[in-house]
This record gives structure tokens, sequence and C-alpha cells, in this order.
């Protein structure tokens, strides 16, 4: 844990995401091909959840987790978490990530990373509250009013730097320095944790 200022002081939660490993008899392929779609939980709950699609079990995440993509056919399917469930439709050459949030499992669909020149930032805004992106020490605006339960997304080029995530209220919650990779998606995820605000960073190649 870390302190961080936003007015008065207030204590922020940021987790480095651990990956949670896929169940061996999931449904779909280990080896995704060109087509294929992934889906992912963001455990934003303070309790251990299990995501299933069609009753098949994909992952775990403890609280604060993200999961690995998991690779997944296009089709229809009825995915569960906990106690909630909904039925969606999964476009090839999509990512999925699932989230429960206000009591019902909600879930947001984005293309595949088809770009192995730049580096994507992307931030998912899981908190009650609009929320910006800046960049370094200038504060340089990336994305701007990311509405609540969305994301938004950018290409940019490779390079280190910190970020800081702020909303209308003076809250700001500051990353460490992430690494943009060319090919690379870079994701940092704010929600509402237990005390306050908090940032989970993860990436993937897809």
């Amino acid at each position: 844990m870390k302190n961080f200022k936003a007015g008065l002081i207030s204590l922020f939660v940021f987790v480095l995401a651990p990956y949670s490993n896929a169940d061996d008899g999931a449904l779909y392929d280990k080896k995704p091909s060109k087509d294929s779609s992934f889906v992912r939980l963001i455990n934003v709950e303070n309790h251990t959840r299990t995501v299933k699609a069609d009753s098949q079990k994909i992952a775990s995440a403890t609280p604060g987790e993200v999961t690995k993509y998991a690779p997944i056919d296009k089709g229809t399917y009825t995915f569960e978490v906990g106690e909630f469930n909904v039925k969606v439709n999964v476009p090839e050459k999509s990512k999925l990530s699932f989230f429960v949030k206000d009591n019902k499992l909600n879930h947001i669909i984005q293309p595949r990373n088809n770009s192995k020149r730049a580096a994507t930032i992307s931030l998912f805004n899981l908190s009650d509250a609009l929320v910006s992106l800046e960049a370094g020490k200038s504060r340089k605006a990336v994305l701007k009013d990311i509405e609540l339960s969305s994301v938004k997304s950018r290409s940019v080029n490779p390079m280190k730097l910190s970020f800081h995530v702020s909303d209308n209220a003076s809250t700001s919650l500051q990353t460490p320095s992430v690494t943009l990779k060319r090919g690379i998606d870079s994701d940092i995820v704010i929600y509402n944790g237990l005390m306050s605000k908090a940032l989970v960073l993860t990436e993937s190649e897809w």
C-alpha cells in the first residue's frame, strides 16, 4: 500500500496484477488461431471469483487480480461469475473483459490487438466517477473523460513513463513507471477498493 495525496491524504491501493492460470478442462483451445477471441476476468471485489462459460471454468482471480486472456471460439455463451450470469455473443478476433459491479456481471468488448509497431495504453474505468489519464510530470492529457464501466485506448510510441489517473473531484492516483512496448497492450484499471480507489496494471499481446 502507498499513501497518495488527493486534497486530503487518502490511502490508495496499487496492485501489479498477478495472472491466474486457465483451467485445464476449459472449453477453449490453448493455442489460439488467427481468428480466436479472448476472455478474462477483472476481479474488483473483495473475495475470490471464478469465471465460467457454459458452466465450464475459464479462470479464477483473487481480489484485485486480472486473469490472463483465455482463447475462445466465436459464438454465443452464457458467462457466469458467482451468482451472476449474462449471455454474450462473442465475435471473432475480439477480447472481452468481465467484471462484477453494481450487483451484475458486466463485460467490455474490444477488438483484438493487430498492431506490432505501436504500443497501446488503455484505461478501464470500473470506478464510480468519470476519469482521465495523464502522462508523466507534465500531466499531459492522454485519455479524457472515460465513462463508467467503459474503456478508452490510444496508440503511443514505445517508452517508459508514469501516469496519473484523475477524476473531477481532484482525486489523483499515480502509477509507477510503465514500459510501453511495441505490439503490447498496457492496461490500467481503476476501481473502488475497500478503503478508496485502487489501480491495477496489466499487459497483453492480444
